[in-house]
């Protein structure tokens, strides 16, 4: 979806909400890795779901009408349209990590147990550094 989104646009590379649809992607991807190791759906859908949720931002639609024509599973959908499920989980302690906000982020975290702080900041650590490196090559 960001290649589609960036193709022909010689500054999509240093677009801030590409650049966070990515970190957020990568960030899911990861906490979903922790929660569920080996389970590759599961952590795609993650990855799909926090780059798909910066969508509405980046074309001007409501989530809703981005992903209708999508086949996009029930869980990705629904976490993108309802905030619910455990990739809505994952998507809102994304959004209050993003946010700083740490009542909001403590109350997210205590919905997914198995997941800590330490593990939070290694993955947002390891989201970022990924985020930036594809950042940098596309702009080789």
């Amino acid at each position: 979806q960001l290649l589609v989104f960036s193709a022909g646009n010689p500054n999509a590379a240093s677009n801030p909400l590409l650049l966070l649809s990515a970190t957020r992607g990568r960030l899911m991807e990861l906490m979903a890795t922790e929660l569920q190791p080996g389970d590759n759906g599961f952590a795609d859908q993650a990855f799909m779901a926090g780059i798909m949720s910066l969508m509405p931002a980046l074309v001007g639609q409501p989530i809703a009408e981005i992903v209708a024509p999508l086949g996009l599973t029930a869980n990705v959908r629904d976490a993108l349209c309802e905030g619910s499920g455990p990739l809505g989980a994952l998507l809102r302690l994304a959004e209050s990590s993003e946010s700083g906000d740490i009542p909001l982020l403590s109350a997210a975290l205590e919905t997914l147990p198995g997941l800590s702080p330490k593990a939070l900041n290694r993955a947002q650590t390891q989201a970022l550094q990924w985020a930036n490196s594809i950042g940098q090559e596309a702009t080789v």
